[in-house]
């Protein structure tokens, strides 16, 4: 009787291992944040995801609606112009049968993304959006580098890894990032920040993961939303498409015969507060209309520029 129950004991101690094995061999959920700053104060991002093989993903339009609405929250809450450039926005997806993953990368640049003022360059103020890294693709790891000509003049909260060869910090979490109240600030000159620990262990252990999801692949496709190498009639509907929407604006704007609430301009058009927002954004670079501010709405107002619209 107790040889038997020795045996089951065994039996059962396999499988707990051989459970644990099968665990550990799939793919797990990954998010990572790579957001490279430049000195005019765009920030270019790269989000790279990791997915189990059957999970399901943003769609193009989910994926910019997420940013587009997101700058807009940013852009509210900081009483700063923002934009994401059109152009800049990728979607690319790699599937691993061996691993049984799929790896998806986001890529946009964000305009205005930083504060630069003279000599001095601030990040942080955008972070202070309710539910930031949620609105995004949630807590994960964050990389953020800043441009060779910068010094550090102050970094919080103080970075899990710091490698100034790169000129990167790293946080593990953007769960502890975001409740240290981010700010970074930064001077245009030489680096004078003393090294801090290496990054180059983390850095190749996201590069072998990387390498290991990339190594046998199944199929690998690129999306964008502007490629270059995309056929003259496909670029032809964007832009069709694009000016459709901007001429619904205009419509509705010279039907109204006078300036409106751009809350008012995103009801009767019937698009998102985010997609308006960008499309008015174009129209006032281009001259054709204006905005400003009254209480926590924008007043847009047709120039004498419409007739290249209408």
């Amino acid at each position: 009787m107790h040889k038997m129950k020795t045996v089951r004991l065994t039996i059962l101690l396999v499988l707990l291992v051989l459970l644990v094995f099968l665990k550990t061999g799939q793919s797990g959920d990954f998010v990572k944040y790579a957001v490279q700053v430049h000195e005019d104060g765009t920030a270019t991002w790269q989000i790279t995801q990791v997915l189990d093989v059957n999970s399901s993903i943003d769609s193009w339009n989910d994926f910019q609606e997420r940013i587009l609405s997101l700058v807009n929250v940013a852009e509210n809450l900081t009483g700063r112009e923002m934009s994401i450039l059109q152009e800049s926005i990728q979607m690319g997806i790699t599937i691993s049968w061996e691993t049984r993953s799929k790896t998806v990368v986001y890529t946009f640049t964000w305009v205005n993304f930083t504060v630069v003022n003279g000599n001095q360059e601030t990040i942080g103020d955008v972070f202070g959006v309710t539910d930031f890294f949620t609105r995004l693709y949630g807590d994960g790891s964050l990389q953020l580098s800043y441009p060779e000509s910068c010094a550090v003049v102050q970094v919080s909260p103080v970075p899990n890894e710091q490698d100034n060869a790169s000129r990167t910090f790293t946080w593990y979490r953007t769960v502890d990032f975001i409740t240290g109240k981010p700010k970074i600030v930064l001077r245009f000159g030489q680096s004078e920040l003393a090294a801090g620990p290496s990054g180059a262990l983390l850095a190749s252990v996201g590069l072998g993961m990387v390498a290991v999801a990339s190594s046998i692949m199944a199929v690998v496709y690129l999306v964008k939303k502007r490629k270059a190498t995309k056929t003259k009639s496909s670029g032809a509907d964007e832009l069709t498409r694009a000016e459709s929407e901007e001429n619904k604006i205009l419509e509705v704007l010279k039907a109204n015969g006078r300036p409106m609430q751009q809350s008012l301009i995103v009801e009767k058009c019937g698009f998102s507060k985010a997609k308006a927002s960008q499309l008015l954004k174009a129209l006032e670079q281009r001259g054709i209309v204006r905005r400003y501010k009254r209480g926590r709405d924008k007043i847009v107002v047709l120039t004498s520029k419409k007739e290249e619209k209408t």
